[in-house]
């Protein structure tokens, strides 16, 4: 791992990922050289390989340098942080990654931040801009205003079907 470039972490469940989360990855890559976006491994999210193939097609139809951009599951965002400062080799932390590193959160896990922030020596940037949330597109499906969500996704079936799917894996978890 090269140690100079300046990485931005987030993490995050996007068990419906949406044009909001493309936003939050801007905002990482303006901050950084790359940007590691942990994705949640619990057992209460969707299929992790759907999530990270839905994100990864909205952030590169929404023009990101894809070369800068990595997704990895990881278990919270501690786990995440401690896993990217942290040296393979030693099992201390590398000082001069730890320097490097953002973590970059959404304005409402401030407080979880600044709690990274002070147990790992990292910076942390608060993402105070919100387009969209996954509760909005949930709403508009439940009312059946699937035209709406439709659009969010700019009227791409693909992406329009796999959150239906999405959707669905949801609810029947909630069922359970």
């Amino acid at each position: 791992m090269d140690s100079s470039l300046t990485t931005s972490l987030t993490f995050g469940r996007f068990n419906l990922p949406h044009p909001g989360h493309v936003d939050l990855i801007r905002k990482m890559l303006e901050v950084s050289d790359r940007a590691v976006v942990g994705v949640s491994t619990g057992k209460a999210n969707n299929d992790i390989e759907m999530r990270m193939e839905v994100l990864d097609l909205l952030c590169y139809r929404g023009g990101l340098d894809m070369d800068r951009v990595t997704f990895m599951g990881a278990t919270t965002p501690y786990a995440l942080v401690d896993e990217w400062v942290t040296d393979p080799v030693t099992g201390f932390t590398d000082l001069a990654v730890s320097r490097n590193t953002t973590m970059v959160l959404g304005i409402d896990q401030s407080a979880l931040g600044e709690r990274i922030r002070d147990d790992f020596g990292i910076k942390f940037v608060p993402n105070e801009v919100r387009v969209g949330s996954s509760t909005v597109i949930r709403y508009f499906l439940e009312i059946g205003r699937e035209d709406i969500v439709r659009e969010i996704y700019h009227n791409d079936e693909w992406l329009f079907g796999d959150i239906l799917d999405l959707r669905k894996e949801e609810l029947s978890r909630e069922k359970s």
